[in-house]
């Protein structure tokens, strides 16, 4: 059997999914507050205990790779690209907002995908009313929510799954199982691999590093 480990570590909470051609087999979200280095390996070997599936059993690795929490991408990336150059298997990355896109199919000309940043903050991209993108996925304050509207208004419409009210990002509707477990199969199907050893998180925002100034 041809099986799948999904990995989605782009928020606060991680989950996780084994699937096959025949569907989704199981899966578990884990409660780590941000801590995941410290459990991911550990999350993996029960996940596959669990369904008594072994690490060389599998035949790909999803990873949800951004936006979202760096740490979390990068540390799930990192393991992904582990598995996937010990046993020779390809790796298939998504981006969260192009997936809510295409779930998201719109009769307006224009639509906007949010996810929730910083405080105040958005991850956002345009689309088409079939999916496909308009710009670059970039950052924008709530406050500016209204300059963005006016832009594409009054042909467009904010998909769904995040709305903006009181200056807060709201999760409304999650991506379903179903959905990712089918772009998985896609992905294996025409063969969108993404090229394990070039391959980044995909942050949209810039990443700041703090130097500590040898004395």
């Amino acid at each position: 059997m041809n099986y799948y480990l999904y990995m989605d570590f782009s928020e606060r909470d991680a989950f996780m999914m084994l699937g096959h051609e025949s569907g989704v087999v199981a899966y578990k979200t884990y409660a780590y507050e941000e801590d995941h280095a410290k459990h991911i390996l550990s999350s993996i070997d029960e996940l596959l205990n669990a369904n008594k599936i072994t690490l060389s059993s599998l035949k790909a690795i999803a990873l949800m790779n951004g936006p979202g929490s760096y740490t979390g991408l990068r540390i799930a990336l990192s393991t992904a690209k582990g598995f996937c150059y010990a046993f020779q298997i390809p790796l298939i990355c998504f981006s969260k907002l192009d997936l809510m896109a295409q779930l998201q199919i719109s009769k307006k000309d224009f639509m906007v995908c949010l996810l929730p940043a910083r405080q105040g903050e958005s991850f956002a991209c345009i689309y088409t009313a079939n999916g496909l993108k308009v710009d670059h996925p970039f950052v924008f304050l709530h406050e500016d929510f209204n300059k963005l509207e006016l832009k594409y208004s009054p042909e467009w419409r904010v998909v769904d799954n995040y709305q903006i009210a009181d200056n807060q990002c709201i999760n409304d509707v999650l991506l379903n199982n179903q959905f990712i477990h089918s772009e998985i199969l896609k992905a294996i199907q025409n063969r969108h691999f993404a090229d394990v050893q070039s391959i980044e998180p995909f942050y949209i925002k810039q990443v700041h590093i703090n130097k500590i100034n040898k004395l």
